[in-house]
């Protein structure tokens, strides 16, 4: 049986249980600058994403090197613990040697409390089993193997889930994962679905991990408005211009309320759901207000009114008209009885579409000014986030006022989308 590649199930349960790695406090009489406590707790959360990744032989530089910037004991733990898991994954014997060392120096350091109880017991079951090995006794070895120490590594972490990233052009590598290179710079570029790929250099040291964390910002949503010429249009609240846009929006990933208002129209609003990438066009098309009805109602009836009024004025001059013939013919020559009658009877009529012509336009007038009054004041003010909406991960579609849309799929040189299409 070869007992530096292989261990029993039992052990190899017990070895592999190993708590997470812990930050804890300084030890007693440690005076570092808030600058060195930033760059050891940096290297400590790179130690701490590479053991949780398994990528112990990082997660052992990265703790060494937080220790000689601020030597804790929770610190000598967490190496121990990264050696120990090392062993069980390689069965090498020096990480089990260096285990059981830092474990002894760990609870040397702390008599009580801490994690102590876990060192003990840890160091017991890594002393039995180096000293039942085979190997152990033809040929102690050193305590650690040496070249674990002396890599240079980049390690590339980010918050993006997906993310993926190159070093110098090379073979792809999960994040929260360590790369060797050689010192000096290297071209880091990460990249994720549906997010704008990062280009970062790098400035590797010799025998040190060096972190860089990089997070992507997701590609935006293109979103192409279409509504009324001079409809202001909102996003999230927002003002992003007059309608017709000039080339289409770019949003965020995610939950968007978008409104739009315009002089004399309903205002109304759409809520949106929008994903890394994708292409949307929104077709709106705002209905009048009652006022503005009201207001067109007034323009035409004055319309009817002053018509009116100019065809009353127009008879009562023509009647005028007729009565100057009869008078003009009274000052040359006698004229009848009758004559006389029907010039009373044309000066009537004209005196009478004269006063309805005069009435009718004033009130063709006044209905008119009312209608141009409530004309230019229809003015409308944009909707606003509702307050339900305000936390974009807790959305729902308002019930009113809302636009009712027809998805139909867009496929281009661009990618593909929705085209949304409807009546508010």
């Amino acid at each position: 049986m070869r007992a530096r590649r292989t261990l029993s199930a039992a052990v190899l349960f017990v070895l592999s249980a190993a708590t997470v790695p812990v930050w804890g406090q300084p030890a007693p009489g440690t005076n570092v600058s808030p600058t060195q406590m930033a760059e050891a707790k940096t290297y400590f959360e790179t130690g701490a994403k590479a053991f949780d990744a398994g990528d112990f032989e990082t997660a052992i530089q990265a703790f060494s090197q937080a220790y000689k910037i601020v030597p804790r004991d929770n610190l000598v733990f967490s190496i121990a613990q990264a050696h120990r898991r090392q062993y069980v994954v390689s069965g090498d014997l020096g990480h089990a040697r260096a285990a059981v060392d830092f474990y002894r120096r760990y609870v040397t350091a702390v008599p009580t409390g801490g994690r102590r109880a876990e060192a003990v017991k840890a160091l017991e079951d890594l002393e039995a089993r180096v000293q039942s090995t085979p190997e152990a006794e033809k040929d102690p070895g050193p305590a650690a193997p040496a070249e674990t120490a002396d890599k240079t590594r980049i390690f590339i972490n980010s918050r993006t889930e997906g993310a993926v990233f190159t070093v110098d052009g090379g073979p792809e590598v999960p994040v929260a994962r360590s790369v060797e290179v050689s010192p000096g710079s290297h071209r880091i570029v990460v990249s994720a679905p549906g997010h704008l790929p990062d280009e970062v250099t790098v400035v590797a040291r010799e025998g040190e991990v060096v972190p860089q964390s990089v997070d992507l910002r997701a590609r935006p949503a293109r979103l192409t408005i279409t509504a009324d010429s001079g409809a202001s249009v909102f996003v999230d609240g927002r003002f992003v211009g007059d309608a017709p846009l000039p080339d289409a929006l770019q949003l965020a990933p995610g939950r968007h309320y978008v409104s739009l208002s315009l002089r004399g129209h309903q205002s109304d609003a759409a809520e949106l759901q929008v994903v890394a990438g994708e292409n949307k066009e929104l077709l709106g098309d705002l209905a009048p207000t009652t006022q503005r009805d009201v207001a067109y109602g007034f323009l035409v009836t004055s319309s009817a009114f002053l018509t009116a009024s100019a065809v009353f004025v127009i008879v009562s001059a023509a009647r005028h008209s007729d009565a100057e013939v009869i008078y003009r013919t009274h000052l040359t020559k006698n004229i009848q009885t009758s004559d006389v009658v029907d010039y009373d009877h044309i000066v009537a009529q004209r005196d009478r579409f004269a006063i309805v012509g005069g009435a009718t336009g004033v009130v063709g007038v006044v209905v008119g000014l009312i209608g141009a009054g409530l004309y230019a004041f229809d003015d409308v003010a944009p909707l606003s986030v509702p307050r339900d909406l305000d936390d974009k991960d807790q959305r729902t579609a308002p019930a009113t006022p809302s636009f009712d849309l027809s998805a139909i799929p867009i496929i281009g040189p661009q990618g593909g989308g929705a085209s949304f299409s409807g009546t508010f």
